[in-house]
């Protein structure tokens, strides 16, 4: 079992977890757009407060990566020494395989390192247990796939809902390597209703017989890849929410996968139950191990508060290790616009009104500097609406204003403070992250023990945030 140091077992490691997120659900319960709604600030401990309101971006940066410091308060330190004290200990992949050109082309940085990364580690799996065939469950359009046959000779199927992803990928595949059947996409929802027909497709194209393309696989080597076409490699770069678990339900579900190599990300897509079916907890595929529900129903009374949408959604958060290279001034134009967007939802609810946004990004970013170009832009790319759901009339937006400013004149002195808090959800990001992980191998173990497993970091999260792949072989 895969855990922290210092705990004998996972039962001891769950309900420490369990203990600590609630402790402390304060921290990340809540969006930050409702620091004030929900008094976010009120709840950090006065002793914290006078701290943090005087952080200096380096003391940030030193906390949001769960350092600390001899003379910061020494509850302070307790919180951020057990964060360290319940993620996993990461294994690195460093390795990146230099792609060729024809690969690069049309791939953003970011997309190139996840790339090279990943079919190195995918291929140092493959090679330890003889593997030549892989699936790629969301394959997207197809360049991890691609990767995979072009530098290393692999035969690739990749399932992907969305069938203008397989077209584009087919089309790309047959301009790197015409008349090529050994990539191949197939549109698909993996979906446990599916699990029949990705098997059939799979034995049908990664079959012996199916193998016109050799790459470049040496001539005294193909007759034995040919041979083991029954022996499968299942791989996901960004298996969002509930695609992960799924594809791990397949993975045991099926005989011929005998390695997986999986990068789950997105878990606050993760399918939440309505009320009238809950009889638990409300997210559909967490807790997948009988361990950490018996714990969780056994001790825990409540805990869908702190297990909810928020905790999945600290467990999708990036990195703060961005804050490295981030100027004073920086920093303070982040924690302005952090309480501006708090105090605009504040101002809502003191109104009555309910936010309804006009576009997905309803404040820029960029552009604007103050307090003033702030309430412009929000009232450009909002609707307020009014109880019974009309729109607010212009008379209406005066008031809104008015209490804009008023309450900006109110809590404008605590920006520095909300951008603390930005800090300590950083802190407990891995731990966040580390539970749902360590709920996954359990769950696996449970249903069989004889699988071996490992959690290898294989992106630089600075570039890729969703940086750990879940290895499994049978």
């Amino acid at each position: 079992m895969h855990l922290p140091v210092g705990y004998q077992n996972v039962r001891e490691y769950f309900r420490d977890a369990m203990r600590f997120l609630s402790d402390y659900k304060w921290v990340y319960r809540y969006p930050m757009t409702g620091l004030l709604v929900h008094n976010v600030l009120g709840q950090i401990p006065p002793e914290w407060q006078i701290f943090l309101e005087h952080m200096s971006p380096t003391e940030l940066t030193m906390l949001s990566n769960g350092y600390v410091q001899a003379h910061w308060p020494a509850s302070l330190v307790l919180f951020l020494n057990k964060c360290k004290c319940l993620q996993l200990v990461d294994k690195i992949h460093t390795d990146e395989w230099k792609l060729s050109r024809e690969l690069c082309r049309g791939l953003s940085p970011k997309k190139q390192h996840e790339v090279s990364r990943m079919i190195s580690l995918v291929h140092q799996e493959c090679q330890k247990l003889g593997i030549h065939n892989i699936l790629d469950v969301g394959s997207g359009l197809g360049y991890l796939d691609l990767a995979l046959h072009v530098e290393f000779g692999y035969k690739v199927l990749g399932l992907e809902r969305n069938n203008t992803y397989t077209i584009t990928a087919s089309q790309k595949a047959s301009s790197l390597c015409a008349n090529c059947e050994a990539v191949s996409f197939y549109p698909c929802e993996v979906s446990h209703t599916t699990f029949e027909e990705i098997v059939h497709v799979m034995e049908k194209r990664l079959s012996r017989g199916h193998y016109p393309c050799t790459s470049r696989i040496q001539e005294e080597n193909i007759s034995d890849r040919l041979s083991k076409f029954h022996e499968v490699c299942m791989i996901g770069l960004h298996t969002c929410g509930d695609l992960s678990a799924v594809a791990v339900d397949l993975f045991m579900h099926t005989p011929q996968l005998r390695l997986m190599v999986l990068v789950p990300c997105c878990y606050h897509k993760l399918a939440t139950l309505e009320e009238k079916d809950r009889c638990g907890p409300n997210v559909v595929n967490f807790p997948l191990s009988e361990e950490l529900t018996n714990v969780l129903k056994e001790e825990f009374d409540g805990f869908e508060e702190y297990l909810g949408a928020s905790f999945l959604r600290l467990a999708s958060q990036e990195s703060c290790r961005r804050w490295q290279h981030w100027t004073e001034e920086q920093h303070q134009q982040h924690s302005e616009n952090l309480m501006s967007r708090a105090v605009l939802d504040l101002a809502a609810v003191k109104l009555g009104l309910v936010l309804k946004k006009k576009r997905r990004r309803c404040v820029r970013k960029t552009q604007r500097n103050n307090f003033e170009s702030f309430i412009e832009d929000a009232m450009e790319r909002y609707d307020f609406l009014l109880p019974n759901g009309v729109i607010a009339t212009t008379e209406k937006h005066e008031e809104i204003l008015k209490e804009m400013r008023t309450l900006w004149l109110q809590f404008k002195k605590f920006c520095n403070l909300a951008e603390a808090v930005t800090g300590l959800q950083a802190a407990m990001q891995t731990s966040v992250e580390s539970v749902i992980l360590i709920d996954r191998i359990t769950a696996l173990q449970e249903k069989q023990s004889q699988l071996t497993l490992d959690v290898v970091k294989v992106t630089d999260e600075e570039l890729s945030p969703r940086c750990r792949a879940l290895i499994v072989r049978k």
